[in-house]
């Protein structure tokens, strides 16, 4: 720490890693980048409130963990978690590439939708550390684990709060007035027929 405050200039450090021989060559997913034979894992609840009139979802609150093997910095590991989680939410509320007749519908992004700080919710990370034999001094992923747990946290969420699951995303305001328009006109028939 006093290296760092004599004002000698910047601190420079340089690593490099790779995975043991052994793992290496294809023998899992991910060995043609040399990566870790080790996975991460994540959990992950999100709270959600839907105006079924109008078809709007709103992320309230998410919780998250994420077993990231040693924690090298914790801080970083927390905005990787917290930036995972805002990715995770535009793929499942906002961001869908469409065309019509071969043209893009979404040529920039102002109509390209991603979440902005005004969609942000609260996001509450806890770093598990399950630290891997073969990784960086431990380390596993601090990322991906926690993007692709939030779509099937988010559908979950809006199944138990209106009891509609989307079997599709981004659970856009119109795709989701579709399911629920649906899942009424069933119950309906349902009801009729006496089932």
């Amino acid at each position: 720490m006093a290296a760092a405050l004599e004002g000698t200039g910047t601190l420079v450090a340089k690593g490099a890693w790779s995975t043991p021989p052994e793992t290496q060559g294809g023998k899992f997913k991910g060995a043609a980048v040399g990566s870790s034979a080790g996975f991460s894992y994540a959990a992950q609840v999100v709270e959600v409130v839907v105006d079924e009139d109008t078809g709007m979802v709103n992320v309230e609150h998410v919780w998250v963990a994420h077993d990231c093997g040693r924690a090298i910095n914790p801080l970083a590991v927390e905005g990787q978690i917290q930036g995972s989680v805002w990715m995770g939410m535009g793929q499942a509320l906002f961001e869908e590439t469409q065309y019509h007749q071969g043209l893009s519908l979404r040529v920039n992004l102002l109509d390209y939708r991603v979440p902005t700080i005004v969609e942000s919710p609260p996001i509450d990370a806890f770093i598990v550390e399950a630290a891997d034999p073969n990784g960086p001094f431990g380390a596993k992923e601090a990322g991906e684990g926690s993007l692709s747990g939030f779509l099937p946290a988010l559908t979950n969420a809006i199944a138990d709060a209106i009891g509609v699951r989307l079997t599709e995303l981004p659970a856009s305001p119109d795709r989701l007035l579709e399911a629920i328009t649906a899942d009424r006109r069933a119950r309906r028939l349902r009801k009729a027929v006496g089932a």
